[in-house]
């Protein structure tokens, strides 16, 4: 990723452009195609690129347009040729080989705060407007790029990595204890808007944030929609839709002359790997496409390494495989190079940092996926009901013929359903015996544990709240 950073201070006094450029060292390693800062009185940014598509290559930031706003964002956006339609209706003229954070600039000068409403893609920026002497600061829907920041007596500091925060002198290293009960629990911390340190906070996803000299406002600017449904007529009509919005999406990701795809043997990555490479041969995508796949194939029986090789011969695409094998339990847990600013359970994350730094030598960007299973989580029974709400009696018995013929026995679960409901669920997640007394009393765990353990969507899907 990119680095961002910035510091307002509330005083009165200058931002030191030393310290800014100090803190910016944090991000060489990771982000080396230059650094810039850009001061003005009590208000600094910094910025550290790591290059990912072509129209970034002219580009520096801190950017400003009009001389007005400044921007220093970790920007990836989708669909740039809507939104420039869209400014154009609001009489935004842009170039077409703009930036996205120059999009960004163009959407905030067009429609101020809520340009975030047309936004769409992976983001973590802030913008200074200096004629309201006012910080506004945004992170995208899914919340994929971080954005962390800290309140203090000299002002309001900011960067999307939490490491360096963690440099300045008047941070404290005490621990917000609540996130560390939620790790305890859970295996991560469930408040979106904290960090394992007291001082650090964490903008959540789909929120944004303003700051001025008198007073710092959090909002969340999207929800995930539950209203909207697809109907067809034709179940040829579904695979088309999807197809459409597939290509859109892995063409926004690959405006880089060469690309990578982590390949296993499975229906998504093979789906991702298809796509990008239909694209590239329509001189639409990356020209040089790689794969890359993790195999443990001499600890288990593990045949991603063989399905991948095959997938691959058939695209045409390289690959590389990356053995995981010899990874220990808790290998290099101690290594500042292979630690994660905040408490992880996985313990063989330093393989995280071994795969991503193999894949790193040879590409910028690097395609993944995450969540399609989740999103394959159906349940009958809020579907008929939502159906029967809206009256729709003929599809609805139409559909529970097709789902009774296609779905297994239902003798067994019955079986299942009733031992549930008389002896309860032997598969239930229970809370943990070796959490403290005193720890689960001070912080409401054994209630934490029943709220998050349960569907927490808000509002709930009503054709797929598990999934969602």
């Amino acid at each position: 990723m990119s680095g961002i950073l910035g510091i307002l201070r509330r005083d009165g006094a200058p931002v030191d452009r030393s310290l800014l450029r100090s803190l910016l060292g944090s991000f060489t390693e990771y982000a080396p195609d230059g650094q810039q800062v850009w001061v003005s009185g009590t208000v600094g940014l910094g910025h550290a690129l790591l290059q990912t598509t072509e129209e970034s290559s002219g580009v520096r930031q801190p950017a400003s347009v009009d001389g007005r706003f400044w921007i220093t964002g970790d920007v990836r956006l989708d669909s740039g040729s809507d939104l420039r339609r869209e400014l154009a209706s609001a009489g935004r003229t842009c170039r077409s080989n703009s930036s996205d954070s120059e999009l960004i600039l163009d959407a905030y000068a067009a429609w101020g705060e809520a340009c975030v409403d047309h936004l769409r893609g992976d983001f973590s920026f802030a913008i200074w407007d200096a004629r309201e002497t006012r910080l506004f600061c945004a992170r995208d829907h899914f919340g994929i790029k971080p954005f962390y920041y800290a309140t203090l007596r000299e002002g309001f500091v900011f960067s999307n990595a939490l490491g360096c925060l963690r440099l300045l002198r008047g941070i404290s290293g005490e621990l917000n204890e609540q996130a560390i009960a939620d790790f305890l629990l859970f295996g991560a911390n469930y408040d979106l808007g904290s960090t394992a340190f007291r001082d650090i906070h964490r903008l959540a996803p789909a929120h944004s944030l303003t700051v001025s000299a008198e007073k710092l406002s959090i909002r969340r600017y999207w929800y995930p929609p539950v209203d909207g449904r697809v109907r067809y007529r034709h179940a040829d009509e579904y695979v088309e839709h999807f197809q459409l919005l597939m290509r859109s999406a892995v063409a926004d990701r690959l405006r880089t002359p060469r690309a990578g795809i982590l390949l296993s043997g499975g229906l998504d990555s093979s789906a991702v790997a298809a796509t990008a490479r239909e694209l590239s041969t329509g001189g639409t995508g990356a020209a040089d496409l790689r794969a890359y796949t993790v195999t443990y194939e001499s600890v288990l029986p593990d045949q991603d390494g063989k399905y991948a090789r095959e997938l691959a011969a058939f695209f045409q695409i390289p690959i590389r495989c990356l053995p995981m094998d010899q990874l220990e339990l808790f290998e290099r847990w101690v290594d500042p190079r292979t630690t994660w600013p905040e408490p992880v359970e996985d313990p063989f994350f330093a393989g995280l940092f071994d795969q991503t730094r193999a894949i790193a030598s040879e590409c910028r960007v690097v395609l993944s996926g995450e969540g399609s299973d989740n999103l394959m989580h159906f349940e009958m029974w809020p579907y008929v009901r939502y159906r029967m709400r809206r009256r729709e009696w003929l599809d609805v018995l139409s559909e529970l013929g097709r789902y009774w013929r296609m779905r297994p026995p239902i003798g067994p679960g019955i079986r299942r359903r009733l031992r549930r409901i008389f002896r309860g669920d032997p598969g239930a997640a229970q809370f943990p015996s070796w959490i403290s007394p005193e720890l689960a009393k001070r912080f409401d765990l054994r209630d934490r544990w029943r709220e998050l353990t349960g569907v927490c969507a808000s509002p709930p899907h009503p054709v797929v709240p598990a999934a969602h």
